[in-house]
This record gives C-alpha cells, sequence and structure tokens, in this order.
C-alpha cells in the first residue's frame, strides 16, 4: 500500500477532504545548488493537492488532524496500465492498419491511422478508467495526530 500524509481540510456524511503537500525530489539531490528546478520549486513553496477519501462512519477524525491515507499498490499499476497502456495500443494498431490501406506508398494513411488509434486509445482509457478505478479510491488508514483545540484546554 502506497501511504501519503495530510490534514483534514473538510468533513462530509461519507468523505474527508484531505491536503496533501506535493514533496519534491530536489531535498535529497546533490545537484540541488546548480538545478534551476531545485530554485523554483523553492519560489513556488509549498503546494497541495485536495484528495476526497471516502471514510467510514468509525473513522473519528476531525478539521485539522493530520491523517494518513493510502492506496492499493495494484490500483496504481493498474491505472498506469489502462493510462498509458490503451493509448499506445491503439497508436500501433492505428498504424498497422493505416499502412495496410495505403496503397500509395507514402506514410500518410499511417500517420493518420496512428493519430486517430491514439485518440481512440485514449477515449477507451478515460471510459474504462472511470469505471475500473472506482473501486481502488485512496481510504483513510490512521489518524496520526490531533490539533489541540483552544476549546480543550480551558
Amino acid at each position: 500500500m502506497i501511504l501519503e500524509r495530510g490534514t483534514v481540510l473538510a468533513i462530509d456524511e461519507h468523505c474527508v477532504w484531505v491536503r496533501v503537500l506535493r514533496k519534491s525530489a530536489c531535498g535529497s539531490c546533490g545537484s540541488q545548488s546548480e538545478c534551476g528546478t531545485s530554485v523554483i520549486d523553492r519560489l513556488m513553496g509549498a503546494r497541495g493537492t485536495e484528495i476526497r477519501v471516502r471514510r467510514d462512519m468509525s473513522d473519528a477524525v476531525a478539521i485539522g488532524d493530520d491523517v494518513e491515507i493510502g492506496i492499493a499498490d495494484d490500483a496504481v499499476l493498474k491505472a498506469s496500465a489502462i493510462g498509458y497502456g490503451l493509448p499506445l495500443l491503439g497508436l500501433v494498431v492505428g498504424s498497422v492498419v493505416g499502412s495496410g490501406l495505403d496503397i500509395s506508398g507514402s506514410d500518410t494513411y499511417s500517420m493518420l491511422g496512428g493519430f486517430a488509434g491514439l485518440f481512440g486509445g485514449w477515449i477507451c482509457a478515460r471510459l474504462v478508467g472511470h469505471s475500473a478505478m472506482s473501486s481502488s479510491e485512496p481510504r483513510l488508514v490512521s489518524v496520526v495526530s490531533r490539533e489541540l483545540k483552544a476549546t480543550n484546554l480551558l
């Protein structure tokens, strides 16, 4: 399972909205002082992504809690195979079909078939991806720490 920490922003009846800070690999890189990407990353500051996480009614969370969310490893592999594999397969099949239709010896039909196959593969990836990934949503794993409220201290 791939785990990530975030902060609870909002709580819905069935979902929790969590802000996860995107991390850069620049901190562990030995060339960060000479790299333009590292400079841009420092200037842009911390960037966050808001993720909707489905929760069970037994998950006791509050706004401001630091939580750990997770997604199954096979979900990431499945998403990569669908998102990259289907358009690539469409490109190859479209190019081969276009090449077979071309009687003039030019590559025009092959290119057009490749573009059509790529677009068709992208459409298929979008359609298949939504239905296949609905069962692989991120879930709330644990509450890491609770924010102390001023009202609890009085």
